[in-house]
């Protein structure tokens, strides 16, 4: 061989070589290589104080402890959130197990405070099947079961694998999974690295005993960089994390704003904020629940001015019969379905399966659908459903913060808003329909609640039904805010924030 053909040769296994370095370092890093990775993930706590705006509203802890086989990382979140007529608190914890690969082994989420307490307890079983058992004050212990995406893992540990699982370089992706601890489901996100900077932190508090206040003693230098995370659905995230993966600062969708601290500062600071009742929403909507509303379509148009609505892509404001221009949303009641497609919805398909929190292959579930629908068309069965929910299911203002539970509002005729609708996607589901649940506002007695109900694919369109009120469409007092979500206080409050509801029409129904 020449020189010159054993000179290209080399050359052309350097750049075999340095190629595949470059894929191995931008291309995710697989289970052992996550395994050596996280080797240098030190542990450690972090502590965060949660604003609304300038109101301290919260503090929020993240903390890691690692073994040799192991990493357990540790989210909780005590917040107090302003009703109409009271302040109310919630206290959330998400511990979740990982191998050192950060394959999620095991979680325990726990809700307390205000509104009540339960405890979802969750194995990742073979073939990636997540099983939890949902115990709560009062009942029985019930065993719910989910598919896992591979590799999918809590939102406290989102970070770490986006960190670990390539370098830090602005403008990489890397595509992972998410698993949502309240509804169990998980779902595709796409990370990117948008950019760095350096924040300045207290690193340590000092008591001053002249003043009787803790100040920062010591500042501490930390790099960041921007991560954004977007979800199949086009909803999104951001947070600043430094190199070990831990949140520097945040911002959730509705503008409450999560700052890294000295615990001292925060924790004594909260400790002394006093509780405000000046919120624009009920956390329970006893208007509705104890009957004083009347079903029927009690409006046709309402226009609603969104004071800090966010441009953010995690609301679903823009919608079957929902437009957005600016901060002011307009509701339509929409007209009932006419003529259906008869062309494959693939958008509907998945939809129509049976899901952790919507049973529809339970044999009571299926059952009961089938007494109560019998032979009827797509759009009678969806409302044939929702009338029957609302006649047959006793409201309940006592169903407190734990996930819906179907079966048991099946089984007890008696639930809060979201397990009826939970039902009434469930029965629905059984029928054959699509259905999906949303999240927003009900405004209803004078003032807006939290609320949850449904909607249903008939033909090419979403149209939303409400169980509770029997409505079918569901009227123009409905105020869609998220789409396939639970309508659970901490779960709204947290990610609306600083949203400001504030009612400027509303035209009744005829």
């Amino acid at each position: 061989m020449s020189r010159r053909g054993l000179a290209a040769l080399v050359l052309a296994a350097w750049a075999g070589a340095m190629g595949w370095l470059l894929v191995r370092q931008m291309g995710a890093r697989g289970p052992t290589d996550l395994a050596v990775a996280t080797l240098r993930l030190p542990p450690g706590s972090s502590f965060y104080a949660v604003r609304d705006g300038e109101r301290l509203v919260g503090i929020a802890g993240h903390t890691v402890d690692t073994r040799p086989d192991a990493i357990r990382v540790t989210e909780r979140l005590d917040l107090t959130l302003p009703g109409r007529d009271s302040a109310y608190r919630v206290i959330g914890t998400v511990d979740g197990t990982y191998d050192r690969g950060l394959r999620l082994l095991q979680y325990r989420r726990t809700v307390s405070g205000t509104l009540g307490q339960y405890v979802l307890a969750g194995t990742v079983e073979e073939g990636d099947v997540l099983s939890v058992r949902l115990l709560r004050q009062g009942d029985s212990a019930r065993t719910l079961r989910a598919p896992l995406r591979p590799g999918a893992v809590l939102p406290g540990a989102l970070p770490l694998r986006a960190v670990f699982d390539g370098p830090l370089t602005p403008g990489r992706e890397a595509a992972l999974s998410v698993l949502d601890p309240e509804t169990l489901e998980s779902d595709s996100v796409t990370v990117m690295v948008m950019g760095d900077s350096t924040f300045i932190l207290p690193d340590s508090a000092a008591y001053d005993s002249v003043r009787a206040v803790w100040e920062p003693a010591r500042w501490d230098t930390v790099p960041a960089w921007r991560l954004v995370w977007r979800e199949e659905t086009g909803r999104g995230r951001e947070a600043w994390v430094d190199r070990t993966g831990l949140v520097v600062r945040s911002t959730t969708p509705g503008g409450l704003t999560l700052e890294r601290t000295a615990f001292e500062l925060v924790n004594s600071a909260y400790r002394a904020a006093a509780p405000t009742a000046a919120g624009p929403t009920d956390p329970v909507p006893e208007s509705i629940l104890q009957g004083r509303v009347a079903p029927g379509r009690s409006a046709v148009r309402m226009t609603v001015l969104l004071e800090g609505a966010p441009d953010s892509t995690d609301l679903s404001l823009v919608g079957p019969g929902q437009e957005r221009r600016g901060d002011t949303v307009r509701v339509r009641l929409l007209p009932p379905p006419g003529r259906l497609s008869m062309l494959r919805d693939t958008v509907a398909d998945r939809y129509r399966s049976p899901e952790a929190l919507f049973p529809s292959d339970d044999a009571r579930i299926q059952a009961q659908a089938r007494r109560i629908v019998g032979r009827r068309s797509p759009a009678a069965t969806a409302e044939v459903l929702a009338g029957w929910v609302r006649a047959e299911i006793a409201p309940a203002t006592d169903g407190g913060p734990p996930p819906p539970d179907a079966i048991r509002t099946l089984e007890t005729r008696r639930g809060d808003a979201a397990d009826m609708a939970a039902l009434y996607i469930a029965l629905a589901r059984a029928s054959n329909l699509a259905v999906r649940p949303v999240a927003g506002l009900l405004h209803a007695g004078g003032r807006f609640h939290y609320h949850t109900w449904a909607e249903v694919r008939l033909g090419a369109e979403w149209v939303p039904v409400d169980p509770v009120l029997g409505q079918f469409p569901a009227d123009a007092a409905h105020l869609r805010l998220r789409t396939n979500a639970l309508g659970r206080p901490l779960d709204l409050a947290s990610r609306l924030g600083r949203l400001r509801p504030r009612l400027l029409s509303r035209e009744p129904a005829p």
